[in-house]
Formats: structure tokens, sequence, C-alpha cells
């Protein structure tokens, strides 16, 4: 089946991840900003960075949540996560200040894959039976509590020690992207936020709303950091997810990513309400009710509306020039995705579909400069 020309393939690639977080519920809001002090009294900001992650010295937790001495876990995790703060800051900027503000809220607690693990709820232990096995990592909520006005909450990553690098780092940007407190609105709505997987809860912790929990989306995000961090070639597991995030989250808009790590749902009704105007093809539903499987083809009517989407941010021809370039190794990814999966028969549709949308906008860009 036919390809687009592509010119140098997209280094993006993904790792293997389970990709489940939070068994709990309920999210956070607001960020502790440590460095105004900081920045009066002492050097660099960058400086500063570094000097705190070796300082803050994560915790290390036994599978009962009691704390051990790993020295090798604390330089391995904390190796990962200086190298993430400055990845999403120089690649995406990211605010340094937001990273390094969860680094207190990240906990290890050593984990062997198949068995259960413990939570505290209120100050109380819980086990959690189960099975979760490969690939030997999963982030959750290891401690929330409530004040009777707000809610607080703690993330941990559970790992086994042979767990690699590329799952390890998924896991991380999931613990990144976990607020660390939740309050309530004037509706008595507070919203549990890990990424945009953003669910609201009534006073009575009760789930209210789902209209925001964008689960696929939300791994596919994840994936696609966590293969650009890594330098890998192809995602291994939520493929159709990330290739769309690549397409959404581009060099001329960043508000999805933004949204990912804010600390304010409004951030991701913010894009979704952009989604909906600049693109006519289909509702912003359709990327909160993206699924997480991946063994199945992406609709054409989504590739279109998100190519839509993302080109709308350019503002003249070299700009869609060099946006059709970063982009054509991802449809190529997507037209092989779509072979393996079942739907080898469109390809050449989703080519014509592209390269109309793409003309359209050129034949716009050129109008308007005319």
């Amino acid at each position: 089946m036919p390809d687009i020309k592509e010119t140098t393939p997209d280094p993006g690639t993904w790792l293997r991840v389970n990709g489940e977080k939070g068994i709990y519920k309920n999210g956070n809001e607001g960020i502790i900003n440590p460095w105004a002090k900081m920045a009066e009294d002492m050097g660099s900001f960058d400086q500063h960075l570094e000097r705190d992650i070796e300082k803050n010295s994560i915790k290390v937790l036994d599978s009962e949540l009691n704390e051990i001495d790993d020295p090798a876990s604390v330089e391995r995790v904390g190796s990962v996560l200086e190298k993430q703060i400055d990845f999403l800051s120089d690649n995406y900027g990211i605010d340094r200040r937001l990273l390094q503000s969860r680094l207190d809220n990240i906990s290890i607690v050593k984990w062997k894959p198949g068995t259960g693990h413990s939570v505290f709820y209120n100050g109380v232990k819980y086990q959690i039976a189960g099975g979760r096995g490969d690939p030997g990592a999963f982030v959750t909520r290891m401690e929330q509590s409530f004040d009777g006005d707000s809610w607080s909450f703690k993330e941990a990553i559970f790992f086994d020690d042979a767990v690699d690098n590329h799952v390890l780092s998924h896991e991380l940007f999931h613990a990144f992207s976990a607020k660390d407190s939740m309050g309530f609105n004037d509706e008595g709505v507070g919203y549990n936020k890990n990424g945009v997987s953003i669910d609201g809860y009534n006073r009575q912790d009760e789930k209210i709303d789902a209209s925001l929990y964008a689960k696929g989306l939300n791994e596919g995000i994840t994936e696609l950091l966590a293969t650009k961090f890594s330098s890998d070639e192809r995602p291994v597991q939520y493929e159709p997810q990330a290739y769309l995030s690549d397409i959404l989250i581009s060099p001329n808009n960043n508000r999805l990513l933004t949204a990912y790590f804010s600390n304010d749902e409004d951030d991701f009704r913010s894009f979704l309400s952009d989604f909906e105007r600049r693109q006519g093809t289909l509702p912003s539903s359709s990327l909160v009710e993206l699924p997480i499987r991946t063994n199945e083809p992406i609709s054409k009517d989504l590739i279109k509306a998100c190519v839509e989407y993302t080109i709308s941010y350019c503002d003249d021809v070299e700009q869609l020039t060099e946006e059709r370039k970063r982009l054509i190794p991802v449809f190529n990814k997507i037209l092989k995705h779509n072979r393996l999966n079942g739907n080898e028969g469109n390809s050449q549709e989703i080519i014509d579909t592209i390269n109309s949308v793409l003309l359209s906008k050129r034949e716009e860009l050129s109008s308007n400069k005319n």
C-alpha cells in the first residue's frame, strides 16, 4: 500500500507500560513555590534545582509503606526525574518550578509484579489485592486525606528493580502530572486531576462528573513524552493514542501539554473548546472518549480533525511547510498501524484526505498573503 512520502523518520517512539494510575480518587490544586526566597540568596535557578533534587532525597518505602534505606533506588529515580525536568522545560516550556514542587509529592515503593500493594486513606492503611504483572511499575495515589475542606494527596511509583527505564520514565511522567491537593468550587465539586484524566467528586467522595475523564488521550500524551524522552523508535503500547497526541502537540501550539501538567482543570476545558472552534469534523468529546484499546485502526475523521486543528495554528506557508515535514512520519506510522489492525483498504483514502486538508490550508494562507 502507498505511504506518504517522508523525509527523515520522526525520532519519537514508545514504551511498554501498564499505564494504570490512581486506585483512589480525587485530585488536587495549588503548588508550593520554594524558589522566591532562594533566588534572592543564592546562585542560578538551575543550580538550585539540581541541589534541591539531591537535597529532597526521595523517600523509599517497602511494600508495607515503611521507610527503608535504598540509595540505589533514590539515585536511579532521582536521576530520571532530574532529566525529565530538563526535557520538559527545554523542549516544551513546562514551568520548572511547577515540576520541582511536585518532587516533594513523589515517593518510591519497592514492589514485586503479581503482588498486592498498600495505600493510606484518611490515615487508615488498606491492602489492595491483586496482581499487576509486567511491565513491573505503576503510579498510584499512595496517600489521601480529607480535612473537612479539601483533600491532600501523595503519589508513589511502585516498581521492581528489574523494570526498564522506558517503563519507569512513563510512570514518572504520570507522577509529574498529578496535583497534590483538591478543594471544591462554589457548586461543591472538586476535581481529581492526573494529566487529562479528570474526575469531579462531591464532598462525600462520590464521583459526579466524568465529562473530562480523557483516559485514552492521557495515556497517549504520557506515552508520547516517554518515547521522545527515551529516543525510541516505535510505541509498544497506546500506539494510536500516542500518534494522535503527536499530531495535536505542535511547536506552534502547546495548549494540550500545558493542560496535561496544569493544576487547573479549566485549562483542559479551554483546550477542548479551542479544538471545537478550530476544526469542524468532530466534536471535542471524540478526544475525551478516545479509548485505551490499541488493536484498532484510527478513524479517518479523527485523523482529519486533529490535523485540521493543528494546522489552524500555522500563520503562513512557511509554518505549514514545516508542520507538514513534522507530521509526515507520524502519518506513515498511522498508516502502518491501520494496515496491521485490519484496515488495510483505506490507506489511500486517508492519504487523499490529509493531502486535501493540507492543500486547502495552503491555498487559504497563500490567498491571505496576497
